[in-house]
Formats: structure tokens, C-alpha cells, sequence
């Protein structure tokens, strides 16, 4: 899947090991989605924090059939975004969830039809 992987930097110069890191992410999440489609990855740096210093922004964006899911914001003021792989960590952390609750809820309509077929 990583040949349909797209890793962008805005803010802050292209790192090959922050783009290893995302490939290791979105290689453990393929065991829970095998039939992952593309995945964006934008790394951002905020350099406007004056108390907390430098934050970063990871958002990712997961396609799989029929369904997009994304790893949304973080809040900001969060200290522990000044840690780049906690914030890689962090977005995939949310797609992962995501994608349980989305299989879960395909599960329970599964359940729900073949109970519905039997009654």
C-alpha cells in the first residue's frame, strides 16, 4: 500500500524519518483495514506558539472502499504535540479508532440483517 502513500511538509523541511515513521503507522494500521485504498499525510509545523514553543500538526487522511476517514485536529496548547513522532502516533492513533468503530458498526448491521433473515 505504501506505493499510494503521499507525505506532505509545510513549515518545516522534508524528513526521511518522519516519513519512515508514518510508513511503520500506517503499516501496523493495514492489519486492522487490509483493504486500504491511499492514505495523505500532511506534517505541520505551528511556529506561532510563544509559550510552548514549536507544535506540530499531523493530519492524515485514510481511503478505503466506499468511506474516507480522517484523523481530524489536535487541541492546541497540547506540549506534548512539540514531539513530532507522539503527533504522527497521535493521528493514527484516531484513524485506528475510527476504523474499529466503523468495522464494529458494519458488524452489528451484518448481525442485525442475518437475524432479521432468520426471524
Amino acid at each position: 500500500m505504501t506505493e499510494s502513500l503521499h507525505v506532505a511538509f509545510h513549515g518545516l523541511p522534508p524528513s526521511e524519518q518522519a516519513r519512515e515513521r508514518v510508513r511503520k503507522q500506517l503499516a501496523a494500521l493495514e492489519r486492522h483495514a487490509p483493504k486500504i485504498l491511499s492514505c495523505r499525510v500532511t506534517v505541520q509545523a505551528d511556529r506561532h506558539r510563544r509559550r510552548s514553543g514549536n507544535t506540530y500538526e499531523v493530519h492524515a487522511e485514510l481511503h478505503v472502499p466506499g468511506r474516507t476517514f480522517s484523523s481530524g485536529r489536535h487541541r492546541p496548547g497540547d506540549e506534548r504535540y512539540a514531539d513530532l513522532d507522539f503527533a504522527i502516533r497521535e493521528a493514527f492513533r484516531r484513524l485506528k479508532r475510527q476504523l474499529d468503530e466503523h468495522s464494529a458498526r458494519r458488524r452489528e448491521a451484518r448481525r442485525a440483517s442475518v437475524g432479521a433473515r432468520q426471524a
